[in-house]
């Protein structure tokens, strides 16, 4: 009976570090050893004007030259404590859908909003509610009168975060297959105390690295498809 109680106790115990192992494969080590950085030099617009009226305050933008036709020019405003996004559209323009990235005052990504809008008559979008923390955006035109414009590459990797990402990888699997051996081992040993199976750590290092290899292949060819650039930096 003792014996099969301490099998069953290490068997658990390997599952559960199996189950850990997956999670931080899956879930944790891309986040946090394979970020993805946005490069928005392009969708920035260039400052205009700065108004301060009873209500509250506006600053107007130019977006960058390649969209300047279909949206001249962009206002964030900001009534009675809340801030809000309005574009000027270009004459001839009777429909658009973009994105806007939303960031702080340090810098930091703190919402996105894919907008759509259909115009008739006016030149002038409704009011766009932004997140309260809102302190300048990108602004990314992705469709003109139903016709996609030509999408730039605003997502980047680099060849650092994928070594990052590689060695996490190599390093959590080569620690769980150690952990797979022992358990093995030391099945092995209560069964058997002449200790049969003997399995040692090194066996762990070739399928650490192929599984490294194989998740930083797949992980990268995703991103490509998705529009991810690599760089090298």
């Amino acid at each position: 009976m003792r014996t099969v109680i301490e099998i069953a106790a290490q068997i658990v115990l390997c599952l559960t570090t199996l189950s850990v192992y997956t999670f931080l494969l899956i879930s944790i080590i891309p986040k946090y050893f394979f970020k993805i950085k946005y490069d928005m030099s392009d969708h920035l617009g260039r400052g205009l004007e700065k108004f301060v009226y009873p209500d509250g305050r506006a600053v107007t933008y130019e977006p960058h030259p390649s969209i300047r036709k279909y949206v001249r020019k962009y206002a964030l405003l900001t009534v009675d404590g809340y801030k809000y996004l309005q574009l000027s559209v270009g004459a001839g323009v009777k429909k658009y859908s973009a994105r806007v990235i939303v960031y702080d005052n340090k810098n930091r990504i703190v919402d996105t909003l894919e907008i759509s809008e259909s115009f008739k008559v006016s030149s002038l979008s409704n009011p766009i509610r932004l997140d309260e923390r809102t302190s300048y955006i990108a602004f990314i035109l992705d469709e003109v009168n139903g016709k996609q414009l030509k999408k730039s590459t605003n997502m980047q990797i680099s060849v650092y975060g994928m070594l990052s990402y590689f060695a996490a990888v190599f390093v959590l699997t080569l620690l769980e297959f150690m952990h797979i051996s022992a358990t093995i081992n030391g099945v092995a040993k209560v069964i058997d105390s002449a200790q049969k199976a003997n399995i040692s750590y090194a066996f762990a290092i070739i399928p650490a690295l192929t599984v490294g290899v194989l998740c930083l292949a797949a992980t990268v060819i995703d991103r490509i498809r998705k529009g991810v650039k690599v760089v090298l930096k």
